[in-house]
């Protein structure tokens, strides 16, 4: 049963309020002063409380901002027969779920606490989710311990730690790019924010831009409605703008100018939106060499590659390749066992497809 903390000197409004809490399912605890309401609430980690702002030895401003203090999370809906704009705001800001003013209306309540909880439980499924992501996509997940790997991962993991806005990837085909980027995204200070990926080799040149950008309402023929692009939707985020060698070099000099000014606009749009966004670009291309050829911006190159990390191949490293079968091994949860003979075999072997090729092989 959820536990619901009264925080209010009047003891038939503690009764009232306890009477309409057990007859909706929770277990109501009463306390009358400010003193005792934070101990109480430490020792019973009730799921929200309902609390009055004029208390006999204090402001329940002041215990919602301990409270908040040492529980970011908890659940606080301020109770009062004093309403002033001024304090509505203040508990608002103080991180107040809900303001309801005295005399209570008990349907109103019954929602308020109601809709607190239901949001508090989906905040707590999302975070779950993340955690596992997060875990899922972390730098433990990436198999090696090779001199090659292992100077790679450190970079990355720097990167992750830091607030650099632009990583260039590059690596063959099957390397991995898009677990490194996953796992920048979810060991960073971003990781609670989208990880939102585009191929820009799958999709047609004339629609990357729409996609990355949205479009207004009448940009163009089918626009019946304004579309967020995945700039938008990776806001807070980072965005993984995979084989972006591919991409066009008109869109390449679009591209330019929302990472030098941080602001973009839609397709069709007047107004510069502002940009929070981690960008990763990958490509199996040695992006200096096609610039060298005019098939790729040269600006856009050093634009990207403020931090740039070359995965190895992996008939650069070897060593990994026991590691690699075992994992895959391991994973598939079929008894398979790799003879001495067998693994010295696949360790000649080029592997053109790399990590990937390997994985298909096992």
């Amino acid at each position: 049963m959820k536990k619901i903390l009264i925080v209010d000197d009047e003891k038939m409004i503690r009764w009232t309020l306890s009477q309409a809490l057990k007859s909706w399912g929770y277990a109501p605890i009463e306390i009358a002063t400010i003193s005792d309401a934070l101990e109480t609430y430490n020792n019973e980690m009730p799921q929200a409380v309902l609390l009055d702002i004029d208390l006999p030895d204090g402001s329940g401003l002041d215990l919602l901002r301990d409270i908040k203090r040492e529980h970011p999370e908890a659940i606080v809906i301020m109770i009062t027969g004093n309403v002033r704009v001024e304090t509505t705001i203040s508990a608002l800001r103080g991180g107040a779920y809900d303001f309801i003013s005295k005399p209570v209306h008990l349907e109103e309540l019954k929602v308020s606490i109601r809709n607190a909880l239901e949001a508090h439980e989906l905040r707590q499924e999302v975070k779950q989710i993340r955690r596992e992501r997060s875990s899922k996509f972390s730098f433990d997940q990436i198999i090696g311990d090779s001199p090659k790997m292992l100077q790679m991962l450190s970079l990355a993991k720097k990167v992750a730690e830091s607030e650099v806005g632009s990583v260039l990837l590059q690596g063959e085909s099957g390397t991995g790019k898009d677990l490194v980027a996953k796992a920048i995204h979810y060991t960073s200070r971003r990781a609670d924010k989208p990880f939102v990926a585009i191929n820009c080799a799958a999709i047609p040149s004339n629609l990357v831009e729409s996609e990355l950008f949205g479009y207004e309402r009448g940009a163009f023929t089918d626009a019946k409605s304004r579309k967020e692009g995945l700039f938008e939707q990776a806001e807070g985020g980072t965005l993984l703008l995979d084989e972006i060698g591919e991409m066009e070099l008109g869109l390449q000099a679009k591209l330019l100018r929302v990472l030098e000014e941080g602001v973009f606009r839609r397709v069709g749009g007047l107004k510069d939106i502002p940009l929070d966004v981690r960008v990763i670009a990958a490509s199996n291309r040695d992006l200096k060499n096609e610039s060298i050829e005019n098939r790729f911006r040269l600006d856009l190159y050093y634009r990207l590659s403020v931090i740039q990390i070359d995965i190895p191949p992996l008939r650069e490293r070897t060593e990994d390749i026991p590691l690699l079968v075992a994992h895959f091994t391991k994973r598939l949860g079929k008894g398979t066992v790799f003879t001495t003979e067998a693994l010295q075999l696949l360790c000649r072997y080029p592997w053109p497809g790399n990590v990937r090729e390997l994985e298909s092989v096992v």
